[in-house]
């Protein structure tokens, strides 16, 4: 699976449930578009990290670095699912997909958040 595919298909996952199971089907997009600016800006912190050790940041880089970075992903996010690719056109995609193969694809996607909340978590112990 592409790299692009799979944030499609995990934007199309938080959006659906969002829209299914919470009942908030007018801010699917912005909360599919946010949760995976979340774990994409968590994995460019975790570089940046790696980089840069976390206690060597003045207080002004950290603040900068979340905030500048969660906007400018978040805005591309935004644009992508709105514009480029919108719910409805993924949805057509996924719809009648292969019960086994969903059932793989979450696997990977719960992988890809754990594994993303973790690296963040413990870049302290690789630097």
């Amino acid at each position: 699976m592409r790299l692009l595919v799979f944030f499609d298909y995990v934007f199309y996952n938080i959006a659906y449930f969002y829209a299914n199971h919470l009942n908030y089907n007018d801010i699917k997009v912005y909360a599919g578009a946010g949760i995976l600016c979340l774990l994409q800006l968590s994995n460019g912190l975790f570089i940046l990290f790696l980089i840069k050790p976390f206690d060597e940041l003045t207080d002004i880089e950290k603040l900068f670095a979340f905030l500048i970075g969660y906007l400018i992903i978040f805005g591309l996010n935004l644009y992508r699912y709105k514009k480029i690719k919108p719910y409805e056109e993924l949805e057509e995609d996924w719809k009648g997909e292969n019960q086994k193969k969903r059932g793989m694809k979450m696997l990977m996607i719960i992988c890809y958040v754990l594994l993303s909340i973790l690296l963040l978590g413990v870049h302290r112990k690789f630097v």
